[in-house]
């Protein structure tokens, strides 16, 4: 299923929220609209190596095209001339490819032939977050005192959307449920003051095209690898290629009484990696924190499965 989201606003941050930051919404919303006891158990789930649900990281869609996370498939042969070197150079910065470039290439069309031929409309490179300036007001003097920046973006003609895959049938209102209040609670950073706020469309279709008989998995999630698929890539080095990232986050203030919010430091790979083909999930949730209650990071990875050539 695509959870499509249009936003009636900015959204904080450097980078569309990720598969880690969107987990967090939804079991707040799980635990607010629900109980926390469902909550509890969903969590057990997940520690127990069986997920009720897995879900992707954002990406965005403009207009009538779905954008996906460009596969970390290596380096492109510049060739010779200064035009294919400039051309090489700009591909590199590439991002995100429709989805039709990216069902191409995970089945098995070779990437030199397809970046090289691509158009413009066909891919995103980073995308453009401002740097907005905001003050802060003294109370007792209505004086500004202090001028500070935050990065902020906005998608023209578009907005982000994320893929989500129900195991439990029982589960697909609840989720739904918290997922439409994550969206009018808004999503990342000062929700608050009405960043980060959009209206989910959610829509039963498959935008990727997965081939017979595939080798390669690619991830669209940040995954935190477990003992078993570390193992895995050991035994299969040759179909590995993936980017490591480091994520550090703050435990959600505004539903926990602690001033102690930093949560762990955890390593995971990043969208667009690409591992061997594996039976079961890849990667799990893992603690980050330690109150009165557990804090977890999901790291499952959502897996696509492809022939690269």
């Amino acid at each position: 299923m695509i959870v499509k989201l249009k936003p009636l606003s900015l959204f904080k941050g450097s980078t569309l929220p990720r598969s880690d930051t969107i987990f967090g919404g939804i079991c707040w919303g799980i635990a607010i609209l629900y109980s926390e006891n469902l909550l509890v158990e969903l969590l057990q789930s997940f520690r127990d190596g069986k997920p009720p649900f897995l879900i992707s990281s954002a990406f965005p869609w403009k207009r009538d095209t779905y954008f996906l996370p460009k596969p970390l498939t290596g380096s492109i042969d510049p060739g010779n001339s200064q035009e294919e070197i400039k051309k090489a150079k700009a591909l590199k910065k590439i991002q995100y490819i429709s989805s039709g470039l990216f069902n191409r290439l995970i089945n098995g069309e070779p990437y030199e032939q397809i970046y090289l031929t691509i158009r413009e409309e066909d891919y995103l490179k980073k995308l453009k977050f401002e740097d907005i300036p905001h003050n802060t007001i003294n109370r007792l003097s209505d004086n500004s005192e202090h001028i500070f920046y935050s990065q902020e973006g906005f998608i023209h003609d578009g907005g982000i959307y994320f893929f989500i895959k129900i195991f439990e049938e029982s589960l697909e209102r609840k989720l739904t449920g918290a997922i439409n209040w994550l969206c009018e609670r808004g999503i990342g950073g000062d929700s608050s003051i009405g960043k980060g706020h959009f209206t989910a469309e959610f829509i039963d279709k498959e935008i990727i095209k997965e081939p017979e008989n595939p080798d390669r998995a690619i991830n669209l999630s940040l995954l935190y690898l477990n003992k078993e698929d570390k193992t895995l890539m050991k035994s299969e080095k040759e179909k590995c290629s993936y980017e490591p990232v480091k994520r550090k986050g703050r435990v959600e203030s505004a539903y926990s009484p602690s001033t102690d919010i930093w949560k762990k430091t955890v390593l995971m790979l990043k969208e667009g990696s690409l591992l061997p083909v594996k039976e079961g999930f890849y990667g799990e949730n893992v603690i980050v924190k330690d109150l009165n209650y557990k804090v977890w990071q999901y790291g499952y990875g959502y897996m696509v499965k492809g022939a690269l050539s």
